[in-house]
């Protein structure tokens, strides 16, 4: 048996295989106590040696990233204003006038198509027609949504109304396609406006035409004058944009001769804003009476 000697107050030659525990009870109290706090004071200081380790390290670590809030930007726009642009589109007819009130353009900044916005009458429906014309030129950028009520929100919320009510959309055929037609109802500044809504979107030649067209109280706009406006809408300038020309000349072979014939003012039939004629109709047998001699 192995023997460890300690020398101390505690006493001589202490067991060493009755282990720490054989070891304590061989000491005097006093020694054991001495001792204890010895083995104390001994821990205390590595406690506090691997606390101030740990928080040195703590301290060197990097910290971590804070997240930064949401960005609240606008939302971009890529559709830039054309200043004094040069007007592609014309339209003549008895319903709205020869000449729009505003002509504007929008470009799109990367994609490069152009929108052309005619504006006829006052800018808020009421005792005059009011008709918004907007032609779309596509690009190549994404072009958003081509559902009508998609389409007809746009075009009110950006003269500030809103549309109320809509009633399903019908067909309308015209020379430069079968648009989608439907009665709705804007809320305005002075009050709800009964107008019509149109949409004709063409793959071919990537061309959109829409907007709405609104009466006057006594004169509510119908699909058939409606109709006769937008078969007077024309190509003022083509630049060098042949297909869209070559789309304008095909559609003029189809322009509806109950509307006026060719270019320009409109006849009676589509002069929807006049009042209806007082002259009594004219009797079988005075067509067919020839003048005689004296």
């Amino acid at each position: 048996m192995s023997m460890l000697t300690l020398s101390g107050p505690g006493g001589p030659f202490l067991d060493a295989g009755a282990g720490p525990a054989g070891a304590l009870r061989a000491m005097n109290r006093k020694a054991r106590a001495r001792l204890l706090r010895r083995a104390s004071v001994a821990i205390g200081a590595v406690g506090m040696a691997v606390f101030a380790a740990a928080a040195t390290a703590a301290m060197r670590a990097p910290s971590a990233p804070v997240a930064e809030p949401a960005s609240t930007a606008a939302p971009r726009n890529d559709w830039v204003e054309v200043r004094n642009p040069l007007r592609f589109y014309s339209l003549e007819s008895a319903e709205f006038g020869k000449s729009p009130r505003m002509y504007e353009a929008r470009r799109h900044a990367t994609g490069g198509g152009r929108r052309d916005i005619l504006t006829f009458g006052p800018s808020v429906p009421g005792s005059e027609a009011v008709l918004r014309l907007s032609i779309y030129r596509k690009g190549a950028e994404e072009a958003a949504s081509g559902r009508f009520f998609v389409e007809m929100a746009r075009q009110a919320a950006q003269t500030g109304f809103s549309v109320t009510r809509s009633a399903q959309p019908g067909d309308m055929p015209s020379r430069f396609g079968v648009f989608e037609t439907a009665d709705l109802t804007l809320n305005t500044p002075a009050g709800e406006a009964a107008c019509l809504g149109f949409r004709l979107g063409l793959d071919h030649p990537g061309l959109e035409i829409s907007g709405y067209a609104c009466g006057a109280p006594s004169h509510p706009i119908d699909r058939r004058a409606l109709t006769c406006a937008l078969d007077r809408l024309d190509l003022a300038s083509v630049g060098d944009d042949r297909e869209l020309g070559r789309f304008f000349a095909n559609a003029e072979l189809a322009r509806g001769a109950g509307c006026g014939g060719a270019r320009g003012g409109g006849n009676g039939a589509s002069r929807w804003l006049e009042p209806v004629s007082t002259k009594p109709a004219l009797r079988a047998g005075d067509a067919s009476r020839k003048p005689t001699r004296k």
